[in-house]
């Protein structure tokens, strides 16, 4: 009979997954292949970019996957809004008219109106806001009735990137383009770019 082949094949799959050894393997091999189906998703989805997720293993971050125990824990956090932000700076910086080189220095990032460092690690908010703090930033966007002032940028620069990025990392995050925040360090209203998380 074909019967008694089977249940030896399912006796010996039980006792593999039994042992410690199997079992921790398992769940390495399984979280690997998770890790990398979620990072090739982020990555379709921000244009490209992947970083690697926090990964703890049993409690303890940066473990290897494999020392996982057999009845252990392994999870791993991914920060898709990294890659928008890094995009839509990295985007504000290249496509910045360029004459003294000022403007380009000028974009800030606020989370929740507190300006970052750039540099520095991005903590969790509820709104990120592109800026830029020179006094004459909202005559490079276009108001409505004339092109911006810039020739090297004549449909803006906010603006544009605004409705890229929306477009863009419309899985990932709600972007926005506003002609409304007031600047309590210049004292003058200034175009930014508004990222909100899914």
């Amino acid at each position: 009979m074909k019967i008694e082949p089977l249940t030896q094949q399912i006796a010996v799959f039980v006792n593999e997954i039994k042992s410690p050894q199997a079992r921790s393997a398992r769940l390495a091999q399984v979280a690997k292949d998770g890790i990398a189906e979620i990072r090739k998703s982020n990555a379709a989805a921000s244009g490209g970019r992947d970083h690697p997720p926090e990964v703890s293993v049993d409690g303890r971050r940066g473990a290897p996957l494999e020392s996982v125990k057999p009845d252990g824990m392994i999870v791993a956090q991914f920060d898709p809004l990294r890659n928008v932000l890094e995009w839509i700076g990295e985007a504000l910086v290249e496509e910045s008219p360029v004459r003294s080189g000022r403007y380009a220095r000028s974009h800030v990032l606020l989370v929740d109106g507190v300006e970052q460092i750039i540099g520095t690690e991005v903590p969790a908010g509820d709104v990120y806001r592109f800026v830029n703090r020179q006094p004459y930033a909202a005559k490079i966007e276009p108001d409505g009735y004339a092109a911006g002032q810039s020739p090297q940028a004549a449909q803006g620069v906010y603006q544009v990137i605004a409705a890229v990025a929306a477009h863009r990392f419309n899985q990932v995050a709600q972007i926005s383009y506003s002609t409304s925040y007031f600047d309590q360090t210049t004292r003058y209203m200034h175009p930014s770019i508004v990222v909100r998380s899914l």
